[in-house]
C-alpha cells in the first residue's frame, strides 16, 4: 500500500468572511478559523491521500497530532491520548471522494489550545486506515506555517490593543482594583462620597433670626445639617427653656434649592410672667415642602413658677437631643452633645456656634430675650 501525504499551504480566515474550500490536486490546506470576536481552537484540514497510487473513496478512518520538529513530543492530538508522538488510541471516520477529504480540527473533539503556537516548530502528523491495511503513518509530518500561529498573534493582539472605552464596569470583577493600583493623589474629593465625621468641603451657617434660601452647590449630593431652635425668654420669675438639637445627613441635588428658617428668641418678659417660647429653626426642601428637618425652640414655662416643657428634636434626625428645661452655661464650643449646666432661674440660651472655640457664658439678668436658633450646613 502507498499513501502520499501531500505539501502543505496555509492561508488565514479573514474577520467575517466565510470559508471558502481551496482543493487543488495534492495539495494540502491548513487554515485558522478566525472570528472577530474570538479565536476559536479550529485548524481547517484539507487533504488528499492514495491507496497503491490510486486515489481512495468511501470512509475511511483517521487520527490526528500537532507534534514538534522531531516527532518526539505531542502538543495536542484529537482525543488527547497522544504523548511524546505516539498514535492516539480512537479514530475520526470522515468521507473521502476521489482521494479528498477535509476535517476542522479542534472542532468535535479536542480543542486546539492557541498556546500550542508558543512554540516556533508545529507539524501536523496523521495516521490513515482503509479499512483494510490498518492505520498507517503518513510522512512526512507537515509544518504549520502562518495559519495556526494566526491563531495566537490575534489572541496576543486582543489582549495587548484594547480599544479605548472598551472594557466596561460589568468586565471588571470585584474587588480587582486594590490601593496598590490606584496612583496617590489620583482620586479628588468630588469622586468621594460624603460621610459624617469625615472631613468636609465647605459650609454654611445661618445665626440670625429669619428665613434664608441654601442652594446645592454643583457635585454636592449628601450633605450634612444641624438646627438649634432658639431660646426662650426668661426673668427671674420666669423660666424658658432651651432649643433643640437635631442633626442628619441628606442625600441632595446639585443646584436645589432649601428654605433655611433661624427662630428668633423668646421677647422679654415682665416679672413674674410666662415665658415667652423660642421660634422653631428648620430646614426645608422648595420643590417638596414635606421632605424637612425641624428643631423645637426652648419652650416657655406653663406658669410663673413652673419649669418649661422640654423642646423636641426632629424625630427623623439622625443625632438629636431635647432642650434643656432651664438656660445653659455653655462650656468651649457649642457642639453635639452640648455640653451645659442648667442652673434654675437662668435661662438665658446660648445657641451660638462658635468655631473659634472661645468659651461662652450665660448669666443670670432680671428679664432678658432669649437667643436667636442657628444653623450649620456641611459638605
Amino acid at each position: 500500500m502507498k499513501m502520499n501525504a501531500p505539501s502543505l499551504f496555509s492561508m488565514v480566515r479573514q474577520f467575517r468572511a466565510s470559508l471558502v474550500p481551496l482543493l487543488v490536486g495534492g495539495a494540502l490546506f491548513l487554515t485558522a478559523g478566525v472570528t472577530e470576536a474570538q479565536v476559536p481552537g479550529i485548524l481547517s484540514y484539507q487533504g488528499r491521500v492514495t491507496v497503491s497510487g490510486s486515489p481512495f473513496s468511501g470512509n475511511g478512518q483517521f487520527k490526528f497530532a500537532l507534534v514538534n520538529a522531531i516527532g518526539g513530543s505531542t502538543f495536542w492530538s484529537h482525543d488527547a491520548s497522544s504523548t511524546a508522538g505516539s498514535e492516539p488510541t480512537s479514530a475520526v471516520t470522515l468521507s473521502v471522494a476521489n482521494g479528498l477529504y477535509s476535517v476542522f480540527l479542534g472542532a468535535n473533539m479536542t480543542a486546539i489550545p492557541a498556546s500550542v503556537f508558543d512554540n516556533s516548530d508545529v507539524r501536523l502528523r496523521v495516521w490513515f486506515n482503509d479499512g483494510t491495511n490498518g492505520f498507517q503513518l503518513l510522512t512526512p509530518d507537515q509544518r504549520i506555517a502562518a495559519a495556526g500561529y494566526a491563531m495566537r498573534a490575534d489572541a496576543a493582539a486582543t489582549a495587548l490593543s484594547v480599544p479605548d472605552n472598551a472594557i466596561s464596569a460589568a468586565k471588571i470583577a470585584n474587588d480587582a482594583v486594590t490601593a496598590a493600583k490606584i496612583p496617590d493623589g489620583s482620586i479628588t474629593q468630588a469622586k468621594l462620597a460624603f460621610a459624617v465625621g469625615g472631613v468636609s468641603s465647605g459650609a454654611q451657617e445661618y445665626a440670625t433670626a429669619g428665613t434664608s434660601t441654601f442652594t446645592v452647590p454643583p457635585g454636592v449630593t449628601k450633605i450634612m445639617v444641624e438646627l438649634w431652635g432658639a431660646g426662650a425668654g426668661f426673668s427671674l420669675f420666669g423660666d424658658g427653656g432651651s432649643g433643640a438639637y437635631s442633626r442628619k445627613t441628606l442625600t441632595v441635588t446639585p443646584g436645589s434649592q432649601w428654605t433655611v428658617v433661624v427662630g428668633a428668641g423668646g421677647a422679654t418678659l415682665a416679672e413674674e410672667a410666662v415665658a415667652p417660647s423660642g421660634g422653631n429653626t428648620s430646614f426645608t426642601s422648595v420643590s417638596t415642602p414635606s421632605n424637612t428637618l425641624v428643631s423645637q425652640g426652648g419652650r416657655g414655662a406653663p406658669n410663673a413658677d413652673g419649669p418649661p416643657v422640654p423642646a423636641q428634636p426632629d424625630a427623623s434626625a439622625d443625632i438629636k437631643r431635647t432642650g434643656p428645661l432651664y438656660g445653659e452655661a455653655v462650656i468651649g464650643s457649642v457642639s453635639p452633645p452640648l455640653v451645659a449646666t442648667p442652673s434654675e432661674f437662668s435661662s438665658m440660651v446660648i445657641q451660638r456656634f462658635l468655631s473659634a472655640g472661645a468659651a461662652s457664658t450665660a448669666a443670670m439678668f432680671p428679664s432678658e430675650a432669649g437667643m436667636s436658633g442657628y444653623v450649620l450646613i456641611q459638605w
